[in-house]
């Protein structure tokens, strides 16, 4: 498409001013600007509004309390999935969380050594039950974020945004509730990187016949992610 504009002085029957608009120049400029045309685009085919969804697939580390144990089994590996709605221009988006955690002792074996003797484990002096720490856990939010964008979103441009979760994690006999604020950095149109802060609350598990509480506590994590 093609529209061709040009202005005349009426008293002196001159050309001011012409000028001519390709719909194809428009299309390749936003292109050279790494902006996908359809966010300026204004008519679309079709009553109905189409939805526009982010998927998110991630892995990292995370610091995370666990219910007993040493400062290893809070080091966990995590993998983490956020599928969210874009609204406001595609400036907030809202949706669900989930990460999965496996402790890094569990899946780091001990290295093989040769020969020396045989450590003999330590005599139990005591037979109350004690809590073990988790090795695995699911953790599932509700998310909104937002993404500090202006009238379109050039992916030339590094991104930056912000996003909030609540939500519970649980793992073989334990639940919490749980809450974390994070920072979103997003390069190019399929990676991002993330780091949040967590907090879980304090909650209680069934150790034998007792209930213990557990303290809960702030963690952090870091995630790579790709975005489809």
């Amino acid at each position: 498409m093609e529209i061709a504009l040009s202005v005349f002085n009426t008293q002196t029957k001159e050309l001011v001013w012409a000028r001519t608009y390709n719909s194809e120049t428009v299309r390749s400029r936003y292109q050279k600007l790494a902006v996908d045309f359809s966010q300026v685009e204004k008519g679309r085919g079709g009553d109905e509004y189409e939805p526009e969804y982010r998927f998110m697939f991630g892995a990292g580390g995370a610091a995370i309390p666990n219910v007993a144990g040493s400062r290893e089994d809070s080091q966990m590996l995590n993998v983490q999935v956020r599928a969210t709605e874009r609204f406001d221009n595609r400036k907030s988006e809202f949706g669900l969380l989930l990460s999965a955690l496996k402790t890094a002792s569990s899946t780091v074996k001990k290295y093989p050594t040769e020969g020396g003797a045989t450590a003999t484990p330590a005599a139990t002096t005591s037979k109350k039950a004690t809590p073990v720490p988790f090795s695995t856990a699911l953790a599932l939010f509700g998310t909104y974020g937002h993404i500090f964008l202006g009238a379109v979103e050039s992916y030339n441009e590094v991104r930056q945004g912000v996003h909030v979760g609540i939500g519970a994690m649980g793992a073989s006999g334990y639940l919490a509730p749980v809450a974390r604020a994070g920072w979103d950095v997003f390069m190019g149109r399929r990676f991002s990187t993330s780091f949040a802060f967590d907090y879980i609350g304090p909650s209680s598990i069934l150790v034998g016949t007792e209930t213990v509480k557990t303290k809960g506590g702030a963690g952090l994590d870091a995630i790579l992610s790709f975005n489809y």
